[in-house]
């Protein structure tokens, strides 16, 4: 069975099909067909050594051509130069206004795909393939796409809709497990924000992964729709820095878990998360055995924490927890500007429990 989700946003509505081996599909063929483009696949060298060779055979057979740019893996290559050096690729092969790229890979080929979709000849049409957990659930959905700088991660980004995602869950037995563990804290942090139930079920390990995916997709959903994206940035104010200031070799994912370890015992110093419930969070952070050990130089993070997104008035904002599966509110708005002695006694905290367990991780 197919599962689908729809997620609408400024008048665009955006089909999501979760399916094993749906990328071989009748379905993902007519799709391609209905659109009748020239395409351009692009994806990296990883997931060009494990998955184009038969993605490739199988569109030929269905006489649906195309070229492929293939760029080297990771997040430093997700930069202002490659997003460059890619769209002189494309205009040396001629692709115009009737091209569609089809964004094979993780977060990092879906946010340079959809930056440049979206400005290539004024806009151009996507399709996306993720291929990693992370990217399936959170990187892949929503069309936000950013790139770094030497300021740090993500602050130059817009917001762009493919014509459809399409998530092939026989993708994911092939992932290493370190990658597969770099997608499970945005489940976690969707649950946290929104879904106690979630929780729990990851608490026990819940193995339907693709009722899983199709979970967050709708924790997701409900933030677009309703206009507070800012929401699914718990985790990411530490974290993002954390990431940057590692030079992108702790994983997004690690950052985050480590970001909202941050954020949940800010939340709880403050007042609005019971201790019994941050424990909880403790409890399932430790759980997984997230490589999380990271020697926090104080300096540095204040410093970058101030390139966040969500910096207003020169004040560093969080989004705080009010207890498992709600965020807290404040009046109208859903971010708290923290003063500098809470952040620096939050990350003094998180630097010695993250010591104190680097050994069970």
């Amino acid at each position: 069975m197919t599962l689908q989700v729809e997620i609408s946003s400024n008048k665009t509505i955006v089909p999501i099909k979760i399916k094993k081996n749906i990328i071989f599909s009748s379905l993902f063929i007519n799709f391609l067909k209905s659109l009748n483009k020239k395409f351009l696949i692009l994806t990296d060298k990883n997931i060009e050594k494990l998955y184009l060779s038969s993605l490739s055979l199988f569109l030929k057979k269905h006489k649906i051509f195309f070229h492929k740019i293939s760029i080297p893996p990771g997040e430093n290559f997700k930069n202002r130069k490659m997003k460059e050096k890619i769209e002189d690729a494309m205009l040396k092969k001629k692709f115009f206004k009737d091209s569609c790229i089809i964004s094979l890979g993780g977060g990092v080929i879906s946010d340079l795909s959809t930056f440049i979709a979206a400005t290539y000849m004024r806009g151009i049409d996507l399709i996306i393939i993720p291929t990693t957990l992370l990217s399936m659930i959170d990187a892949s959905i929503g069309g936000k796409a950013s790139l770094n700088t030497p300021f740090g991660k993500n602050l130059i980004g817009t917001i762009y809709h493919p014509k459809a995602i399409f998530i092939d869950s026989s993708f994911l037995p092939t992932l290493p497990q370190k990658e597969h563990l770099n997608g499970i804290p945005e489940m976690i942090k969707h649950s946290l924000i929104y879904d106690k139930d979630l929780f729990f079920d990851l608490l026990k390990e819940e193995k339907n992964i693709e009722q899983l995916i199709y979970k967050n997709i709708l924790i997701k959903k409900t933030f677009i729709e309703q206009k507070k994206r800012e929401a699914l940035n718990f985790g990411h104010t530490i974290g993002h820095s954390i990431e940057h200031l590692s030079n992108y070799k702790i994983s997004h994912g690690e950052a985050v878990a480590i970001g909202m370890l941050s954020a949940s015992y800010l939340s709880h110093i403050l007042g609005f998360l019971k201790k019994n419930e941050f424990l909880k969070i403790l409890e399932i952070l430790k759980k997984y055995k997230f490589p999380l050990y990271y020697e926090i130089d104080l300096k540095k993070i204040l410093k970058n924490l101030f390139y966040d997104k969500k910096v207003k008035d020169n004040s560093i904002r969080f989004i705080l927890l009010e207890k498992i599966g709600r965020i807290k509110y404040f009046k109208k708005d859903i971010l708290k500007k923290i003063d500098l002695k809470n952040i620096k006694k939050t990350l003094i905290w998180t630097e010695k429990f993250l010591k104190k367990n680097e050994n069970n991780s």
